[in-house]
């Protein structure tokens, strides 16, 4: 049990203790029915742009060894899991290698400790290198019980970046139809915070501070050209990863839209918060957060949500 500072008791899980939220939580909850127009999903994919002004095929092993350094954080069941710390891994590389086409799949393990368990059902990195002919997918597991190249079968869905079409669809997610109008759903049970302790992070860019919880080295030495590959969503994706690690378990995700004349951004992260802090229970709505703009977005409508 956690006491907040409105004096309302409400039951938080004691595990994410281990990895401490930068303010105290409000209460649990799964998450809402989505915003009109979205239907929740348990699998599906994203397009993958393969638009070589906006993809590029680096080194695999370079990739692999930058993704060995960074520390993903503790294992919390549902609240900071597999896919918490795939997309870790995935944003950091994506900032560290612009372009760079990298997804997180969910699927079955095949070799390695979840293998063995009744439940085989995990997230994994899928990275996409130079083969012969083309350019060809390789799953990455970050656990650290064993970590590196794995066998992966049964996916059901992949987040891919560079997010976009074509000109060409790699394997695997040519045998799967693109999500739309659908909220890709990992965990509904979620942790809920102040609204405006989670704006208030994202506002003043805490992620991008010298203690903002993330021990990685963010430095990349871009060029003008690989500037140009790091486009808004990455902007939104790496916003999502390090609010989902300051406030542990949050309703946070991120939303993106059809490419809209006149606007900065078209992705966002979507926060789920309690519409009325001073009471109790958990009536949630949500919000937009504009990663350009740092600021809330109004009139936002999303085509495709993972949370």
């Amino acid at each position: 049990m956690i006491k907040d500072d409105i004096h309302l008791m409400v039951e938080i899980p004691d595990e994410i203790n281990i990895m401490r939220p930068l303010n105290p939580p409000i209460g649990v909850a799964a998450i809402p029915p989505m915003p009109d127009g979205i239907r929740k999903t348990g699998s599906g994919i994203n397009e993958l742009d393969t638009d070589p002004g906006r993809m590029k095929v680096y080194d695999v092993d370079d990739v692999m060894d930058y993704l060995e350094t960074l520390k993903y954080g503790t294992y919390i069941k549902i609240y900071h899991d597999c896919e918490d710390r795939a997309f870790w891994g995935m944003a950091h590389a994506r900032h560290r290698f612009p372009g760079l086409p990298i997804g997180v799949a969910s699927g079955e393990a095949v070799e390695g400790p979840i293998a063995d368990l009744p439940d085989k059902r995990h997230a994994v990195i899928v990275l996409w290198y130079q083969g012969e002919r083309e350019i060809e997918p390789v799953f990455w597991d970050p656990l650290p019980e064993h970590q590196g190249t794995v066998e992966f079968r049964n996916v059901r869905s992949i987040i891919a970046f560079p997010i976009g079409r074509g000109p060409y669809t790699p394997r695997p997610l040519g045998g799967f139809t693109p999500l739309n109008n659908q909220a890709l759903i990992f965990d509904e049970r979620r942790i809920i915070y102040r609204k405006s302790d989670v704006l208030s992070y994202l506002n003043n860019e805490m992620y991008e501070s010298g203690d903002h919880r993330c021990a990685e080295d963010h430095t990349t030495p871009y060029t003008l050209s690989l500037r140009r590959m790091w486009r808004h969503y990455d902007a939104a994706l790496w916003a999502f990863v390090h609010v989902r690690r300051a406030f542990v378990g949050g309703p946070i995700g991120v939303a993106i839209r059809d490419p809209t004349p006149g606007e900065a951004s078209d992705t966002s992260i979507i926060l789920w918060h309690k519409k009325d802090e001073s009471k109790e229970g958990n009536d949630l709505g949500y919000a937009y957060w504009d990663p350009i703009r740092k600021e809330e977005m109004a009139g936002f409508k999303p085509k495709i949500i993972f949370v």
